[in-house]
């Protein structure tokens, strides 16, 4: 089965699109298609975006599923009433809170996506450019101003959970790849071992990254079968003979591996 879904909002809709993909995610047997349909904010857009839902009920027998996240409650309202499938992802959580706060809404339009807090601002910027400067063992002798360093052999996930670190939480987080010139055992260098309690490890299935590796670079040794098997089974002696924490990547997606490495910042080590 299939069904349309539309992420509607009056800022970037990305509010909405976090919060319907989690709760999509529940339902394992119906696929999806998304719409993204940010800036609705007014009354001709409302009617346009009405417009296109209605082609699309009309065409597929279904109403569209509607994730919106708009604060003027006139266009809520219309959109609201001329189709059905709306879903008002806000209104729950700003009646729960205006009633334990004691005070209305000031029903501003962007105010979760603005870069108000200067300070916070910049340093997501700085920890980016940390992150882009020290990717894939550049500038180790920066390592004394990273918060975190991830290791692991190529293709586990390193990069994008760095850059992910660095844009949501102002992180500034070094990766270091581990490969077959380092076989046939892996070992910290010193960079590492100045800064052992930064160290956090990615751990991937041997299936898994050969088929990520053969997307990548299909001839070679890189990604056969046996070779992967070979750095794998290096990476995890190295892990366990230093302790150092892991995550498994292998099912696992960016915000996933992301927060459980800030477990390890906050609780000490363990492997999950």
């Amino acid at each position: 089965m299939m069904r349309s879904i539309f992420y509607v909002s009056d800022s970037t809709a990305m509010t909405a699109k976090g919060l319907g993909k989690s709760l999509l995610s529940q339902f394992d047997n119906i696929s999806f298609v998304e719409y993204l349909r940010p800036y609705v904010d007014t009354d001709s857009k409302v009617e346009e975006l009405v417009e296109d839902l209605q082609a699309i009920k009309k065409a597929t027998g279904c109403a569209p599923i509607i994730f919106a996240s708009i604060m003027d409650n006139q266009l809520m309202d219309k959109l609201s009433s001329k189709i059905d499938g709306v879903i008002d992802i806000l209104a729950p959580f700003v009646a729960t809170l205006e009633r334990m706060i004691e005070e209305k809404p000031s029903k501003a339009v962007g105010r979760a996506h603005t870069a108000n807090n200067l300070d916070a601002y910049k340093k997501r910027i700085e920890a980016i450019d940390f992150s882009l400067a020290t990717d894939d063992g550049l500038r180790q002798s920066d390592y004394l101003h990273a918060d975190l360093i991830l290791l692991g052999v190529s293709r586990t996930g390193k990069t994008p959970t760095a850059l992910y670190l660095a844009l949501n939480f102002g992180l500034r987080v070094a990766n270091y790849p581990f490969t077959d010139e380092d076989l046939p055992k892996f070992e910290l260098n010193e960079a590492h071992r100045s800064n052992r309690q930064k160290l956090v490890g990615l751990m991937i299935s041997p299936e898994r990254l050969t088929r990520i590796r053969k997307e990548r670079l299909p001839l070679g040794k890189y990604a056969d079968h046996e070779q992967v098997a070979v750095e794998l089974c290096a990476i995890k002696e190295l892990f366990d003979r230093e302790k150092i924490p892991t995550v498994d990547t292998t099912t696992r997606s960016v915000e996933e591996i992301a927060a459980l490495i800030l477990t390890f910042a906050r609780k000490g080590p363990r492997n999950i």
